[in-house]
């Protein structure tokens, strides 16, 4: 590894990335490790905790927290700190993100707390948790009806509905007979079953649900007052007590008195981000306007996305010819793309590999103007380094483990690529990676051992793959 990596992390590096544990060390006590198809365990100091005797060692899910150990087509659980919690004798666990397991014996599942200890019996067909509701118990389905239990065990919504959702603030959707109703638990409140569909805000202070009845939408509170009629063909709630609608083809903007707040003129409207939204016009082209209705950028695309708060958005010019633009409008990755996805300081980038019939995933760096060609099967950035580098994994073809990638953009003189093989199969596939970027970068170089250098000094990416 680079120098600039501590020598703590570095230690564990070879056996994350062949084994693929890839979570931060710093964030864990141990790091997984194989001897003989089997796995095991190990401290920062290299010392095992859990011998290599176990069929599988999963963090998915609860990367930080623990592991999930597999022997013999069963599970078992150790904490943090590498003590068991239960022995592997379980067919399935589901480790609810506010504490306790879901485990599933003999085709029922049951509710343990985090220590381990039983807090209902294997009574249910399946238990569940909801991300983002907050709710530190669980969705419960029993005969085919679902209700909830708390984290004691005990049922709070009865079992006999035909789905159930958590939503904000102790809202809680229930359906029968194809029609939704709604559960206040704070207030005690039962909104009737009458609704023909309906969508939750997920503003953390607001009280409001989306819902249909006699075909068109409107808004209630979490007590069932209607807070907007039921008039139009969609909503939104983009902010507190700011509605975007649709009614008779265009969009607008309303307030919860019924002011109209943007005028209803646009094919589709989406939501304002920093005082900028894209929009679609007669023609069926999209362009980039604020909320007093001024163009800040031309109606000319095929296609557009949000800026969603970053300071680039993905645009499209006509089939498969896919760029990023800039608040300016200004090109900054060209309209050359199969499909771009925009975050904030990176894009992830698909090219049509007409030849094999394929798409090969690319890299470009928002922050440092670097990119990666698209030569890769798939490409997942883990985040950045201290000193600026970012640090990908990338998968060359389907059969292959994924490689660890890291783009320094410090050096602007060259670019290079290493293969340092210990595994012979990867043989071929670092020779193909090596010449399709050569190929690629399309300029003179000199290949010295492993490093490809170019002769011209220009604003060039460096590349360093590691294959173990």
């Amino acid at each position: 590894m680079s120098k600039r990596t501590p020598n703590l992390n570095r230690i564990f590096m070879k056996e994350i990335i062949k084994y693929g544990s890839h979570d931060k060390l710093e964030d864990s006590w141990f790091v997984r490790f194989e001897n003989q198809g089997k796995y095991g365990l190990k401290d920062r100091n290299g010392e095992i905790v859990i011998p290599a005797e176990y069929d599988s060692i999963d963090t998915s899910g609860w990367a930080g927290r623990g592991w999930h150990i597999k022997k013999e087509d069963k599970w078992g659980a150790v904490n943090e700190r590498g003590e068991w919690i239960f022995d592997c004798e379980y067919d399935r666990i589901v480790t609810h993100p506010n504490g306790g397991h879901f485990l599933t014996k003999n085709g029922k599942v049951g509710f343990c707390d985090s220590s381990g200890n039983m807090v209902t019996d294997f009574i249910y067909d399946k238990l569940d948790y909801q991300s983002g509701s907050g709710w530190k118990g669980a969705i419960a389905k029993l005969n085919g009806k679902w209700g909830c239990i708390d984290n004691t065990g005990e049922i709070t919504i009865p079992i006999i509905y035909d789905s159930v959702y958590l939503g904000n603030k102790g809202v809680v959707r229930i359906e029968k007979g194809g029609k939704y109703g709604f559960i206040n638990t704070v207030d005690n409140i039962s909104i009737p079953i009458e609704f023909e569909s309906s969508g939750f805000t997920w503003f953390s202070s607001s009280d409001e649900i989306m819902v249909k009845k006699d075909g068109f939408w409107g808004v209630i509170d979490n007590k069932g007052k209607i807070v907007i009629p039921f008039c139009f063909d969609s909503i939104n709630i983009d902010e507190r007590n700011i509605y975007r609608v649709s009614k008779d083809g265009v969009y607008g903007i309303i307030s919860q008195d019924g002011r109209e707040l943007f005028p209803f003129k646009y094919k589709y409207l989406d939501r304002f981000d920093e005082n900028i939204a894209y929009a679609k016009n007669d023609e069926g082209l999209y362009g980039y306007v604020d909320k007093e209705d001024n163009v800040l950028i031309d109606f000319k695309y095929k296609d557009a996305s949000s800026f969603y708060g970053y300071e680039y958005a993905a645009v499209c010019i006509e089939k498969e010819k896919w760029g990023v633009i800039d608040k300016k409008g200004t090109v900054v990755v060209p309209m050359e793309y199969h499909y771009v996805s925009v975050y904030r300081d990176y894009a992830l980038l698909e090219m049509n590999d007409d030849k094999n019939y394929r798409y090969l995933s690319g890299y470009y760096d928002f922050l440092n103007g670097n990119s990666l060609p698209c030569v890769f099967e798939k490409i997942r950035p883990r985040g950045r380094e201290r000193d600026g580098i970012m640090v990908c994994e990338c998968w060359t073809n389907k059969n292959t483990k994924p490689m660890i990638l890291r783009v320094d953009s410090k050096d602007t003189n060259s670019a290079h690529v290493t293969t340092e093989d210990i595994n012979s199969i990867y043989k071929e596939v670092a020779d193909t990676i090596k010449q399709r970027l050569a190929d690629y970068i399309g300029r003179p170089y000199i290949m010295i051992g492993e490093w490809i250098f170019l002769k011209k000094l220009d604003s060039l990416l460096k590349y360093l793959l590691l294959l173990f």
